[in-house]
């Protein structure tokens, strides 16, 4: 013998169509028989009634789009400040807000003391000669050094850009 379950069937309306919908207890979700909507049962204090359930997940659905860009924009902001600090460490900028490129000035200074260094070793100074020449080797190097950290620095900021390129692009995308 099957038992018989005591169960209460209400009559509610379709909020896509209006149809009538047999409901039986204990539902909690449903699709029309007549449109199709998928429908939540909403049971409040007084009454029973369908929400449908499209309007929701289109709800969540720019809810998710818009935490999305408020993720990149932090990101964004996040990326902007980091670059800010590297680059005032690494890359600074004169009174005006000029970058201060590397020039060729102290490599010539140091090539010439070199030789003025090697030629003073053949003369009565030869002392001198001996000191001069390492100070402009140190200052060939110096500016091999300045030429190198400015090739970085460009580097790291093509890197920024690219990065930064990006998640304007997908903010763009989200919204």
């Amino acid at each position: 013998m099957i038992p018989v379950v005591n169960t209460t069937v209400r009559q509610l309306c379709c909020q896509g169509c209006g149809a009538t919908l047999p409901v039986t207890e204990g539902v909690r979700f449903l699709t029309c028989n007549y449109c199709h909507a998928h429908l939540e049962i909403v049971q409040d204090q007084a009454t029973t009634h369908t929400r449908l359930l499209e309007g929701i997940e289109q709800r969540t659905k720019k809810i998710e789009r818009d935490v999305e860009v408020l993720r990149i924009q932090g990101e964004l902001k996040h990326l902007d400040e980091a670059w800010a600090k590297y680059e005032a460490r690494v890359d600074p900028r004169d009174e005006r807000g000029r970058r201060a490129e590397p020039t060729g000035g102290i490599f010539g200074i140091g090539l010439v003391a070199f030789v003025i260094g090697i030629a003073l070793c053949f003369t009565d100074v030869w002392w001198m000669g001996i000191a001069l020449a390492p100070a402009a080797c140190f200052m060939v190097k110096a500016f091999r050094w300045e030429m190198n950290r400015a090739r970085i620095v460009q580097g790291m900021r093509l890197q920024y850009e690219m990065r930064r390129k990006m998640l304007l692009q997908q903010r763009s995308g989200g919204q």
